[in-house]
């Protein structure tokens, strides 16, 4: 374990803030997660940071990451670590001639909380041939198997922190190239560069076009909706936390008073 102090956010965050994070501590191996978490302690846990956005310039909550990434393919099962990119264990899968993780690859987080918030991309989902999970809460581990995770919308039962997440491999198939074209193609439609993903869950209808109806162009210094998809933040060099939480308020505000629809956030905030 080391622990470091004062550490920029932008060198943990893949938005370029300005501010601070008070203390980080970082974790190596899995046996180092378990025996931290075992321990009452206040903490963010942080995985890649792409659902998560500090709203203030100094975070003095601890920050926790776990560095270290595994997986383990064989023909009969894919063991993969919860702080493993989705992206990283897609390409491990395709070296093995395995179609595991493909579609929801375009989201840039972890397989923990892809599994944990039920992410999905498409038609594709972070359930597909999933057996099973190892998790850990309140410092005791338990497995889950996938028919006992209780699934919502970008919500399921799972409490804690996924450590390890248990996949029957599927072999790569005709249809592969025209899968991965299709999901090329559909992600041009999406800013890449200093964004989150999507900021705020759907109501009744998508949420870009809650804000897209408004006929605003958002914007908060250097924070402003992206013209390529309304539910994106795009961030410039420089900008505040407070200044996003800011314009997070407002477009919540507005659609509110428009629809009487309160946006729910599809990210965590840190203070």
């Amino acid at each position: 374990m080391k622990i470091k102090y004062d550490v920029p956010i932008k060198k943990l965050s893949p938005l370029p803030l300005d501010g601070i994070f008070s203390e980080v501590i970082y974790l190596e191996s899995l046996k180092e997660v378990i025996e931290f978490l075992k321990e009452e302690k206040e903490y963010y846990f942080l995985g890649k940071g792409t659902n998560t956005l500090p709203i203030v310039s100094r975070v003095n909550t601890p920050l926790v990451i776990w560095k270290n990434s595994e997986i383990l393919i064989n023909e009969k099962q894919i063991i993969v670590s919860g702080n493993m990119a989705i992206g990283e264990a897609f390409q491990k899968a395709r070296e093995n001639n395995f179609s595991n993780f493909i579609g929801i690859n375009t989201i840039p987080g972890t397989i923990g909380a892809a599994i944990k918030n039920n992410a999905t991309f498409l038609n594709y989902s972070s359930f597909s041939n999933l057996q099973g999970v190892l998790v850990i809460s309140n410092g005791k581990t338990k497995y889950l198997r996938a028919d006992e995770i209780v699934k919502g919308y970008r919500k399921t039962n799972i409490e804690g922190i996924v450590l390890l997440a248990f996949y029957s491999p599927i072999k790569i198939d005709e249809n592969y190239k025209n899968y991965i074209d299709y999901i090329c193609n559909y992600r041009k439609k999406q800013p890449f560069k200093n964004t989150l993903g999507s900021i705020f869950k759907n109501g009744k209808m998508p949420a870009f076009k809650y804000i897209e109806s408004l006929g605003e162009k958002y914007f908060e210094n250097k924070c402003f909706i992206s013209e390529k998809h309304f539910n994106f933040f795009e961030v410039e060099d420089g900008c505040k936390p407070e200044d996003i939480y800011k314009l997070i308020l407002r477009i919540q505000k507005d659609v509110y008073l428009q629809y009487n629809c309160l946006l729910e956030l599809e990210i965590k905030l840190l203070k």
